[in-house]
This record gives structure tokens, C-alpha cells and sequence, in this order.
């Protein structure tokens, strides 16, 4: 049968809605008809509110939902009349504009003629828009929400708690798809808790199966009116607001009955896999936590991984020192007895550091950082840290001198404590301690020692009216520095800036190591000559793209002349000296006298980087291909890498390419005498023809997608590098 309106109408709904129109033409159908009014909302309403796809797809809004809003005397005004009762309010087009008026409507005729439209607007006219987008899942939830209160016999809405809460009855199932549980295995609970802070609490094992569960357990006790009203308030307060809730088919369920102080029962009900959280803390924890009854179901059904609330290390040394003179005839060495111990609290939110010198001497560091300990904790997994200890072996030579021992510590939220304890060294250790050990490091560097005692401020004067600020700066770790002047009068110690460099406007990146002020006649450098900082450094002159391999001026590189790393502006420096035996006046100091460059000119002229100016950089094989020079076979590796021999017009090998062809391609030129290097140094390879096998295995047991390159640099092996993004 298909209606005036277009759409199909099933069997059940036909026969439905004759149904309907039968009672009401008759004066006998009032009730009834309101009652599949209530049954078609709160259906729909619920489902709405759930998070999980399967049940919003089960709720049936496309699927005869225009049958029945026609057989429920729904009109399908296009909202016409919804319209006309708020004007100007666009309360049918936009949720927050509903949301405004939506208390105001009190026709139950008129909401559900406005759904009807809106849904079949949505569902054949809107081009694709989705039924449940982000603008039209919120109108529907408040439209229904509305229409669950006008139906109700309250004139509330019974899935949204109101008033106080005297006392909460919670029924846990965790009966899913699955295995049968074992007759003895708990799969219900039931809990009670009242205002008054009684505490009634019953675990039902599976017995016979369903219907005839057994009473497992059972727990009465009180827990105080405090600690009561503190759940109690929670659990009102999320489910006081408009909240989401989840149902799915393949796990267990939960209901509540939440009975307000008027005794108004309130019912809810969801999936056992809910995360209700109230002010950041989750409702099933603070219940489980507060009960002090860590094996609760909940909303959650208990199955959150578990977690590290604390972890203790101690540390311990004793060390036999001989001294130069006798102590006395029968003691030969005398004992140091030496100790350490680091305590990580979650619920404290502090990291305690403390040093046993000695007898009368302790020294104890103690940080509280909010979220920051709690931070460092959740990074770790407790399911499966310190796991695994190689073990030393039975033939290790033992120090008699001197023993280092530990023992760790572990308090879980769930499970035992674990406590293990052996020698403090690298198999001594579980597998996993020197990152946990690293990364506590560098939670307790990051705040340093403060400022008191650092001379950057107890030194600085304050500046006057009339002073200049003089920066110096450092290009790179040679030591040597350069003053810059600014008027910024924030910059610090430490910040990375950009500063102009030589006299054809190139800029390059320098370090502020020491900021002083300086009136006009005692500037150090003369005002004329000096110049000044551009500002700091943004993220993207911190770290530029590599754009065809062609490297950052500012990166820092090995100089044979200068016999240490500079940068690209040292060496146009230097390069300029040993071609043409002066160095440019800039006005700023020179890293190396020109005497110097002059005696040594020849590692200059010789080096590979001579070969271009500054920002031209080429690859090794630019210049074996305008030389003539032949590339050998493509030498395979592994599935993405392989290598090729260069060999000069004599067929002597000159070099060597190394190719990785992944998502990113990535190419790395070595000089032939830097290739031997990276064999014997990295490689442990002498024999020339074992060269692939070794390079697969290195490969094979370092994938860092830069391993190769990081050993390169490691190992001071000099090479080229391009790259396609």
C-alpha cells in the first residue's frame, strides 16, 4: 500500500493505523493512541542518545518511520505550522535556535508534525544530506527529549533525572556473545547506595544459567553520609544534563534507578562499556575507589586496562675504599655505605628524589607537578612493564670491591604489587628500565635548580633609560661569539634568533649566550658598524623542509681546515680566504685568522664542498657525471635499498650512491674512502664481497627509517644527502 504522500507503507503499520483510526473515530482510542504516541518517542529518544552506530542504525528512523508518524495523526506540513507558532525563531531549520524556544512548545500534535516534516525534508528532498548529521542529530534529540516530557505522566522527561538523590540502585550484567561462563563465575551484581551512607551489595554467580543465577556473595557496611553524598552527587549531576549513553548486542548491560528525595524514581540503562565522567573523574572509578571494591562492573564493566599509581626504586652502593693509611691493624678498608631512593606517586601528583651521602647526610629533591606526574605514570604500560630481565651470566667477574643492588616496587590500580630486586647493571635490569629511567631524567632536568644561583640573573643589572642592549651570539659550539645589537628587550639567554649575515643580505641563525647593556660611549662595538638581531626564530626557520636535497644554510658540517663542525657562513669565510687571500670586512669578529687559512688552504681547496658557493650545494655524482664517470650495476639490499659503485674514467672506484625508494626517496653519496669507513667502522666488514650481506643484516636489525644516516653521523662519516617529499 503506498499512502497520498509517497511513502510505502508496510503490513504491521497498515493494519496499525486502521487500528488507531478505528479507536479514535470511535471516542474509545484516546489512551491508547497516546500510549504508542509515548512507546513510539521514548523508542526513538533512546536511541538518538546512544553513541554506538549499531543502535542509532537500529532505531529505525528511515525504515517506516513515516507510516507510523501518519498512523500516530502526525501531519507532514513541510513544519509549516511549527514555523507559524514561533516565527522568526528558526527554531525548524537550526538546533540552537530550537533549543532556545523548545520548552515553550506544549502541542504534542504540533512537535510531531514538525519531526515528521523535518525527517521527511532530510530523507527526499535534501539532496544526501545525512539524517544524523552534526546539525540534524542534536535537533532530533531535543525535539524527541521534548516529546518524551509532553507524553510522560509527569510532564518530565523520565530519562533525565531531577531533584536530589536519596539513593541509587545499579544492576551490573556481564553476560555478552561468547563462551557459556563456568557455573561459579560472577556474571551479576547488584548495589544499593543510600544517602545515609549504608551499602548494600550482592553477587550473583551464573549457576544453572539465566533465571537462575546464584548468589555468590554478599556485602552490607556503611561507608558515612560524606563519602555517600559524594557519589550520590555525581552520578546525579551526569545524568541530571542531557547526557549520551551506549547500547551495543554483543556485551553486557546496566540499569539504574536513581530515587530522588521525593521518592521520584528516575531509570536508565545502557551497554556495560560506558565512560561517564564527571569533572574529569570517571563515575564507575570513583564508585569502585570510594567502595573501596576495585572489582565492581559499574557502566564499564570493570574491563579498563589497568594502571600505575606509584613505583618506588631504591637504589643501593657499597663501596671498600683502602686507604693510603692504615685505619688500624685489623681494618684494611673502610665502607661506604651509599643509597638512593625515587618515589613516583599518582596520588600524591609528586616525584621524590632522595640521596643518602651518609650518615648526617641527606639530600632530598621533591617536585609536584600537576598533571605532570600523572602524566609520566599513564605513559606507562602496566600490563606489561618490567617484564623481562636477561640475567647475568654465572661466569660474570663480581667486583670485590664494591656491590650495586636495587629493588622496584609496583603498586597497580588492579593488580598485586610487584616487587622485584638483583644487581643494578645492564642485565641485572629489566629490558625496559633505561627508558622509564630516561624519561624521569628528563622530567627532573626540565626544571632545573631554579634561578638562585644562576649568575644569567643575579648579574644582570637592570637597564637605564639610555642604554643599549648588546646581544652575543654564538653560530655554533666553535665558542666563538658575536655581538648583535636589539631593542627587544625580551629576548634571553638561550634564545634562538635570526640575524643578518655578511653584506649581501643573507641571514643566518645564531644562539644568545650573554645580553649586556651599555651606555653610548661604552658600547663595545661602534653603533655605525654593529648590526641588529631580526627577532627570534620561528618553527619554520627552526626546521626548514629539505627541498632537493638542498641543505639549510644554517646546518653545521665538518671543516678539514678548521678541523671542527661551522657553518655554512664560517665557511664562505674561510673559502674566500684560501682563494683569494683575504677574508671580507663585515664587522664582525673572524673565526680564524687569515694567516692560519692561508697556511692550511690546501684542506680547503681540496675539499668537495669548494666545488660550489654558498645555497648551491651539489650532490657528489654532478660532479662524477661531468667528469664522465660511470655508475656501476644496481647493487640490491633489501626491498627498498640499494647501492651503486661510481668508478672514474680509469675504473677506479670514486664513490658510492645509496638508494632508499620508499614513500619518501631518500639518497645518500659517499666519497669511496668515507664508504671503507662506514664497512669497517659501522659494518665490522673487511672482506669487500661481504659488503651487501652485512648492509642487509645492519638494515634487518635497525629499522629507524635513519638509522643509516645516524650511524653515518655517529661515526663522523661524511656523505651527502637528497631528499623527495
Amino acid at each position: 500500500m503506498v499512502l497520498d504522500n509517497g511513502d510505502s507503507f508496510g503490513i504491521y503499520e497498515y493494519h496499525m493505523a486502521q487500528i488507531i483510526i478505528t479507536l479514535v473515530q470511535d471516542g474509545g482510542g484516546e489512551v491508547f493512541l497516546w500510549r504508542q504516541i509515548k512507546r513510539f518517542t521514548n523508542l526513538r529518544y533512546v536511541g538518538l542518545k546512544s553513541t554506538a552506530v549499531r543502535a542509532l542504525k537500529n532505531m529505525k528512523l528511515k525504515k517506516g518511520f513515516g507510516d507510523e508518524c501518519f498512523a500516530l495523526g502526525f501531519e507532514m506540513d513541510c513544519g509549516n505550522a511549527f514555523e507559524a507558532a514561533f516565527p522568526d525563531a528558526n527554531a525548524f531549520n537550526d538546533y540552537k535556535a530550537l533549543d532556545k524556544i523548545i520548552e515553550q512548545v506544549q502541542d504534542v500534535s504540533l512537535l510531531g508534525s514538525a519531526i515528521f516534516s523535518k525527517w521527511r525534508y532530510i530523507t527526499h528532498w535534501s539532496f544526501g544530506e545525512p539524517l544524523l548529521s552534526a546539525q540534524n542529530r542534536p535537533w532530533f534529540i531535543l525535539a524527541f527529549g521534548r516529546l518524551v516530557a509532553l507524553t510522560s505522566e509527569e510532564g518530565t522527561n523520565p530519562f533525565v533525572f531531577e531533584g536530589e538523590a536519596q539513593k541509587i540502585q545499579i544492576t551490573s550484567n556481564n553476560i555478552s556473545y561468547g563462551p557459556c561462563p563456568e557455573p561459579e563465575e560472577e556474571v551479576e551484581q547488584r548495589l544499593t547506595i543510600a544517602a545515609d551512607g549504608r551499602v548494600w551489595f550482592s553477587g550473583y554467580n551464573y549457576g544453572q544459567g539465566f533465571e537462575q543465577y546464584e548468589r555468590g556473595r554478599t556485602k552490607n557496611y556503611s561507608i558515612g553520609k560524606e563519602a555517600a553524598a559524594c557519589i550520590l552527587n555525581a552520578v546525579s549531576t551526569y545524568f541530571t544534563d542531557e547526557y549520551d549513553t551506549v547500547f551495543a548486542t554483543d556485551i553486557g548491560s546496566w540499569e539504574m534507578t536513581i530515587t530522588n528525595t521525593e521518592g521520584k524514581p528516575y531509570q536508565f540503562k545502557g551497554s556495560l562499556c560506558c565512560d561517564f565522567y564527571v569533572d574529569g573523574v570517571d563515575l564507575s572509578d570513583l564508585i569502585r575507589d570510594t567502595l573501596d571494591m576495585p572489582d565492581l562492573f559499574v557502566f564499564d564493566g570493570n574491563y579498563k586496562p589497568d594502571r600505575v599509581d606509584k613505583i618506588t626504586i631504591d637504589y643501593h652502593r657499597v663501596t671498600k675504599i683502602r686507604p693510603k693509611e692504615p685505619i688500624s691493624d685489623t681494618v684494611e678498608y673502610c665502607t661506604w655505605d651509599y643509597a638512593e631512593q625515587l618515589v613516583v606517586d599518582r596520588k600524591t601528583e609528586t616525584l621524590e628524589h632522595t640521596q643518602r651521602i651518609g650518615p648526617g647526610s641527606v639530600i632530598t629533591r621533591k617536585y609536584y607537578v600537576q598533571e605532570g606526574v600523572v602524566g609520566l605514570l599513564d605513559d606507562l604500560d602496566a600490563d606489561c612493564l618490567f617484564e623481562h630481565i636477561v640475567g647475568n651470566a654465572p661466569d660474570v667477574i663480581a667486583d670485590p670491591l664494591e656491590t650495586k643492588d636495587y629493588e622496584i616496587t609496583v603498586g597497580f590500580k588492579k593488580r598485586q604489587q610487584l616487587s622485584i630486586k638483583g644487581t643494578y647493571d645492564k642485565n641485572g635490569l629489566p629490558s625496559d628500565f633505561p627508558e622509564l629511567a630516561e624519561d624521569i631524567l628528563n622530567f627532573m632536568l626540565f626544571y632545573g635548580i631554579g634561578e638562585i644561583l644562576d649568575p644569567s640573573v643575579y648579574t644582570k643589572a637592570k637597564r637605564k633609560t639610555n642604554d643599549y642592549i648588546f646581544c652575543s651570539v654564538e653560530f655554533s659550539e666553535s665558542g666563538k661569539s658575536y655581538y648583535y645589537i636589539t631593542e627587544d628587550d625580551t629576548l634571553k639567554s638561550g634564545d634562538v634568533v635570526s640575524v643578518p649575515v655578511g653584506n649581501d643580505g643573507r641571514t643566518a641563525i645564531a644562539t644568545i649566550v650573554n645580553i649586556e647593556y651599555f651606555p653610548e660611549d661604552k658600547v663595545p662595538f661602534p653603533l655605525d658598524k654593529a648590526k641588529s638581531i631580526i627577532g627570534k626564530c620561528t618553527e619554520d626557520e627552526l626546521n626548514p623542509p629539505i627541498l632537493n636535497g638542498k641543505p639549510s644554510e644554517n646546518a653545521e658540517f665538518y671543516c678539514p681546515l678548521y678541523d671542527g663542525n661551522i657553518s655554512q657562513y664560517d665557511c664562505d669565510e674561510i673559502s674566500c680566504g684560501a682563494k683569494h687571500g683575504w677574508i671580507p670586512n663585515d664587522g664582525l669578529p673572524k673565526l680564524m685568522e687569515i694567516a692560519t687559512i692561508k697556511e692550511k688552504k690546501e684542506l680547503c681547496l681540496t675539499c668537495e664542498r669548494n666545488g660550489s658557493n654558498i645555497g648551491e650545494a651539489t650532490m657528489y655524482s654532478d660532479n662524477w657525471l661531468t667528469q664522465g664517470y660511470n655508475s656501476g650495476n644496481r647493487i640490491k639490499v633489501s626491498d627498498t635499498v640499494d647501492y651503486r659503485v661510481w668508478s672514474n674514467n680509469a675504473g677506479a672506484a670514486v664513490g658510492v650512491t645509496v638508494d632508499f625508494e620508499i614513500a619518501d626517496d631518500f639518497h645518500y653519496e659517499l666519497l669511496i674512502a668515507d664508504w671503507h669507513k662506514f664497512l669497517k667502522e659501522v659494518l665490522s666488514v673487511t672482506d669487500i664481497t661481504a659488503s651487501t650481506v652485512a648492509f642487509r643484516d645492519f638494515l634487518a636489525n635497525n629499522e629507524g627509517l635513519f638509522a643509516f644516516e645516524d650511524e653515518l653521523k655517529l661515526h663522523g662519516i661524511e656523505f651527502k644527502k637528497i631528499a623527495f617529499y
